[in-house]
């Protein structure tokens, strides 16, 4: 009976050739992941959190990427996803509406209210144009590099951005809008 040879070490992506390749690239993108997770969670320690989750499973599923270019956009799309599961064990507590006092501090309150309403609006865009916004106006990248991340030509990323703005500005007007009583005219895009 012949045994056959067992490969310890599975086959790795295409672009390194050691496993430690694959940590020093991951180490080079924590910080943006930091920063991506954080603006997730809006919270910086719970988005160092997230991103531990993260690298703990891309380190488990390493050998699924095929290509290391695609290295950011894959472990971006990891780091999405552990936020979705990470809010999906969230106990959400309430807070009653009488506790709070708008005139103590109405500009904060209403500060708070733009940044909530823009975070939702964002969050409820489709992740076609939703993606390539965060990564530029979150992770800082070019226009050239969401392009060759999302396997888009310039044009179409150019064209990407501009809708998701539009998008973006007509769901906040919108909400404002009605929030103070205008018509929907007035925000019309």
């Amino acid at each position: 009976m012949s045994a056959e040879p067992i490969d310890v070490f599975p086959a790795l992506p295409y672009g390194f050739e050691l496993e430690g390749d694959f940590v020093t690239q991951v180490e080079e993108l924590r910080s943006d992941l930091v920063r991506f997770a954080s603006w997730l969670c809006r919270d910086r320690v719970t988005g160092e959190d997230l991103v531990q989750e993260t690298l703990l499973r891309a380190w488990r599923g390493r050998h699924a990427l095929r290509d290391m270019r695609l290295l950011k956009a894959w472990l971006l799309t990891i780091c999405r996803r552990e936020h979705s599961r990470w809010l999906a064990r969230q106990r959400h507590d309430t807070t009653s509406l009488e506790t709070l006092d708008p005139a103590k501090e109405p500009e904060t309150v209403v500060a708070c209210d733009d940044e909530i309403a823009l975070h939702e609006a964002l969050l409820e865009l489709d992740a076609a144009y939703r993606d390539p916004l965060l990564m530029q106006l979150v992770m800082g990248y070019s226009t050239g590099e969401i392009a060759r991340a999302m396997g888009l030509t310039l044009t179409a990323t150019l064209t990407r951005l501009c809708r998701a703005r539009a998008k973006l500005r007509a769901a906040v007007g919108q909400e404002m809008a009605q929030e103070r009583g205008y018509s929907s005219s007035v925000t019309s895009v």
